[in-house]
């Protein structure tokens, strides 16, 4: 890259016209990463490099013995403001560390997001069914209208990795200390990852993942240290690890934003306004296919790429994205999601060659893949009252969700030898984030409201399988 994220450089906002170079007109991942003859695009000879499927680490393959890039970058972790002597200091004299979620010998980790009550169920007299026990345990109420009402308390109980109740803007920073900065710590170190919000729609999976940014002002990269959701955070803290590892690595990051629609993948960067964007094999970016290097790597071929520097390119490329994602109104949402929005930032990092004897060489070069997803929402055409062609576009998110929780619950299994990644384009999209050596991380975000309590109760059932 060139440098392109070091130290000075990702200060103020970003126009549209100042971001034309950072598009990567040819397309393919495969053009993008890697020119197929064993060139990075960091220059660097990599055609005697062992790439694990899962890993995309070079030849490292995850253990306890493998070198640590934040120990030798002398951080101890990352900082949601991106302050580096906070990242220098964490863990040391009574600095707070986020505290590590769930059991160390899974690589999937599952919380539950409660948001509150709508001021319209309020009205309505909904009424809240769900309580919190601990950390990680919630139980849901009897339902009121059950044949036999049980005595209050004695509703079913899940365990998982964790339980948030999502009632102010610091629940949400505790979230994402808690939870996303551990998965962004993961793909710094050289690691795959993803982050998946579940749920019904309407139960606030958009929001938590922070796909829907707006136009934040003049000043976008403060803006984004101050904004709700899991993407303008790790943002932010992705360009504070950057700039503490620029004297030692030259870093490129890239993003591609893709949707699955009625089992078609598209591109939401294709039509950037103003970009001069050499044209994709499709030319309107849709109907775009998954493809697999011979190491098993998979990309979307035609999707665009595009160079961040500051976190205002991010939310330029979010922005850009968003306009074309496909939404729709039904009973339950007005702006209901009718794809799964999937962002993938990619992460290039190379050893500056005066730094390379003071580290080992399993650390010269990292390469990783976060995919952060906003899934549709699972839905009832009951509920929805959705027909004609909203009630196929429910039919087909309902179809990869169940895929998608029968591969994680494939991954989560001891016993299962076959993950069946190719029954959706969805979860042929996630295969190199899912299992293996990459971290996985799946939100199930739900309502609290008695009016919701099938819904929820389904969406906690889907949640503890995956775990």
């Amino acid at each position: 890259m060139g440098g392109c994220c070091s130290k000075g450089q990702g200060n103020g906002a970003v126009s549209p016209s100042d971001m034309h170079p950072g598009f990567s007109g040819k397309g393919s991942e495969a053009e993008v990463l890697s020119n197929g003859k064993g060139r990075s695009t960091l220059g660097i000879d990599t055609s005697n490099v062992s790439v694990d499927r899962t890993t995309t680490r070079g030849s490292v393959t995850r253990g306890p013995t493998t070198p640590n890039v934040f120990a030798h970058l002398g951080i101890n972790g990352l900082d949601e403001d991106g302050d580096l002597n906070k990242m220098k200091a964490l863990g040391k004299g009574g600095s707070e560390q986020p505290e590590q979620i769930g059991s160390n010998e899974s690589a999937v980790k599952v919380a539950v997001l409660i948001r509150p009550l709508l001021p319209f169920e309020s009205e309505k007299g909904a009424t809240n069914v769900l309580k919190v026990l601990g950390q990680g345990k919630l139980r849901m109420e009897p339902r009121a209208t059950a044949p036999v009402i049980a005595p209050p308390g004695e509703g079913p109980v899940f365990d998982f990795d964790r339980v948030f109740n999502m009632t102010s803007q610091q629940a949400s920073r505790d979230m994402f200390r808690t939870l996303a900065m551990q998965i962004t710590e993961k793909f710094c170190q050289g690691f795959n990852a993803s982050m998946l919000a579940y749920g019904q729609t309407g139960s606030g999976k958009t929001y938590t993942m922070g796909t829907a940014i707006e136009n934040m002002g003049p000043d976008v990269n403060k803006a984004m240290g101050k904004a709700d959701g899991i993407i303008p955070r790790l943002i932010v803290s992705l360009f504070g690890y950057t700039a503490a590892a620029s004297e030692i690595y030259d870093i490129e990051l890239k993003v591609q934003y893709i949707e699955i629609y009625n089992e078609q993948v598209n591109d939401l960067l294709v039509h950037a306004p103003g970009q001069n964007i050499e044209a994709v094999p499709s030319s309107t970016g849709s109907k775009l296919d998954i493809r697999e290097h011979a190491s098993g790597e998979v990309f979307v071929e035609g999707a665009n790429s595009m160079i961040i520097r500051s976190p205002a390119d991010l939310a330029y490329a979010m922005q850009m994205g968003n306009a074309v994602r496909a939404t729709a109104s039904h009973k339950l949402n007005e702006h209901s999601s009718r794809s799964h929005a999937i962002v993938t930032i990619h992460m290039e990092q190379k050893i500056k060659s005066t730094r390379m004897k003071e580290f080992p060489s399993e650390l010269h070069y990292l390469r990783s893949k976060l995919q952060i997803v906003d899934l549709a929402g699972s839905e009832r055409a009951k509920g929805t009252g959705n027909e004609g062609k909203r009630f196929e576009e429910g039919v087909n998110i309902n179809k990869s969700l169940l895929e998608l929780g029968n591969c994680i619950n494939a991954l989560t299994d001891g016993n299962r030898k076959h993950v069946p990644y190719r029954n959706s384009k969805l979860t042929r999209v996630l295969k190199d984030s899912l299992g293996g050596s990459a971290e996985t991380l799946m939100l199930a975000c739900v309502s609290p409201a008695n009016v919701n309590y099938e819904q929820t109760l389904n969406t906690l059932r889907y949640a503890q399988r995956a775990r």
